[in-house]
């Protein structure tokens, strides 16, 4: 049901049984009751700490929720450009020109070690590394994306979203057209015609994003920082069985042992095929395929060839 946020998750001898709605919802504060299971796409911290409530949990789930690292955001900058980016490297790379993702200002280990130091210690990385998926290729690659004679251009850096010297998360509306500027310099050092070809930017940021999506806490779409202590069987936190989780018949979708763990289509995939599993409705005729059958038969129609996810 669209416009229907949820406010409570029902939870009833240790079993989820349904979500009660949002005041703000279309059916205010009305109670759904699930026949089967509920499963949640929102971050840990509001599944189990808002919606369910610390009561139905342990002491030491409680523990691990609130110990979650949500400190791994990005800053995005959007530019529109009249011209295709013309690289100084493309003279001696041409498939420079041709690439969908690139990533730019890090040029040694130290630049790595700084990166990986800048985010924990609550520093914006100056000059900024980007080290995240940044995008050029789409207009490229498919014409529609953009109007004729048009090019999107994305920067999509890692930052702390809690930058301590700069005023912290809560300034973030301060701060971000003047880090976006060191962003553009970035670019500018490394495409020869940015400045000429860009018709606007804009930016989001942290704070941005959390405004639009209070289960990107802290801005991390992610569902938590991707560190070893929360990678893998540890997320969302360790102990939880993603996507099982503590309370029975609730299960979690938005981060499982795999990046980037967040609202990607494979953990919905995973979380969706162990419910069925669970609740013995997963042998049915509709749901017989293999994940990836279907995109084999499109490459193999599409170009000739069989998909083979090895390299060799």
């Amino acid at each position: 049901m669209q416009a229907c946020p949820v406010d409570k998750i029902i939870v009833e001898n240790g079993e989820a049984k349904g979500v009660v709605l949002s005041k703000h919802a279309v059916y205010p504060e009305a109670e759904v009751r699930a026949k089967k299971a509920v499963i949640s796409n929102v971050t840990p911290g509001l599944t189990f700490l808002d919606m369910v409530g610390e009561e139905y949990l342990t002491p030491e789930v409680v523990t691990a929720v609130k110990g979650i690292d949500y400190n791994q955001t990005t800053i995005t900058c959007h530019f529109v450009l009249n011209e295709k980016p013309q690289w100084i490297q493309a003279p001696q790379f041409p498939e420079v020109s041709e690439a969908s993702v690139f990533n730019i200002g890090i040029e040694n280990i130290k630049d790595l070690e700084r990166m990986g130091n800048d985010r924990p210690a609550g520093v914006l990385s100056d000059p900024p590394l980007c080290g995240g998926g940044c995008f050029q290729g789409f207009a490229m690659a498919d014409q529609t994306q953009a109007p004729p004679g048009l090019y999107p251009f994305h920067l999509w850096p890692n930052v702390t979203a809690d930058p301590t010297a700069e005023g912290g998360f809560e300034n973030w509306d301060n701060i971000r057209e003047a880090y976006s500027d060191k962003l553009e310099a970035l670019v500018c050092r490394h495409v020869s015609n940015f400045k000429r070809a860009k018709l606007s930017r804009l930016s989001y940021s942290p704070l941005d994003m959390y405004r639009r999506n209070a289960s990107a806490i802290l801005g991390c779409w992610g569902g938590g920082v991707l560190s070893p202590d929360q990678f893998y069987l540890n997320r969302p936190f360790p102990g939880c069985g993603a996507p099982r989780t503590p309370i029975s018949k609730l299960y979690i979708s938005q981060t499982l042992g795999a990046a980037p763990g967040a609202t990607t289509l494979h953990p919905g995939y995973i979380a969706g095929t162990i419910a069925a599993e669970d609740l013995g409705v997963r042998n049915q005729d509709w749901w017989k395929a293999k994940a990836l059958e279907p995109y084999k038969g499109y490459v193999e129609k599409k170009w000739g060839k069989k998909w083979n996810p090895v390299v060799d």
